[in-house]
C-alpha cells in the first residue's frame, strides 16, 4: 500500500492521498527533489464545527469531511509537479484510520497513465475532535 500523506497545495487545499515520488531518467532518486509527485485517491479535507462552544468562543468539536479532489474525473491517480506542493505531512492517526477504512483498498496498485478504474463517490465522514 502506498504511504498516505497530507499535501498542502499552493491553492490552499489540504489533500489526503496515497503518495509516491516521480523521477525521470535525468533526475534519479537520491539526487534531490523529485520533479513530481503522484497522488492516488486524493480527497480534500475540510472541517465543520458542531456541538457546544468553549468558554473562549471556539468550537469544541469538528466533523472532518472528505471531498473528491477532482470530482469530474474518472481517474483516481494524478501526477502533480513538485512546485504545486507547499508541504507534505503525516495525517493524524484518527484521520488516517478513517481514510484507510474508506479508501485503503484503492491504494494497493498504481496504474499507468491513461488507465483508470471506477471511483468511489462516497463523501463526508464525521469525526469528533476534542479541539486540542
Amino acid at each position: 500500500m502506498l504511504p498516505v500523506r497530507i499535501f498542502h497545495l499552493v491553492t490552499g487545499q489540504q489533500v489526503i492521498a496515497g503518495h509516491a515520488e516521480l523521477f525521470d531518467e535525468e533526475n534519479q532518486k537520491g539526487t534531490g527533489f523529485p520533479p513530481g509527485l503522484l497522488m492516488k485517491c486524493p480527497y480534500v479535507l475540510s472541517m465543520t464545527p458542531y456541538g457546544d462552544v468553549s468558554p473562549d468562543g471556539s468550537p469544541s468539536q469538528f466533523n472532518v469531511n472528505f471531498t473528491k479532489w477532482m470530482p469530474y474525473s474518472s481517474d483516481d491517480q494524478f501526477k502533480i509537479p513538485i512546485y504545486q506542493v507547499i508541504a507534505l505531512g503525516e495525517p493524524e492517526q484518527n484521520i488516517l484510520d478513517i481514510y484507510i477504512e474508506k479508501f485503503g483498498d484503492r491504494l494497493d496498485d498504481i496504474k499507468l497513465a491513461g488507465q483508470s478504474d471506477s471511483s468511489d463517490s462516497s463523501e463526508g465522514s464525521g469525526l469528533s475532535d476534542s479541539g486540542d
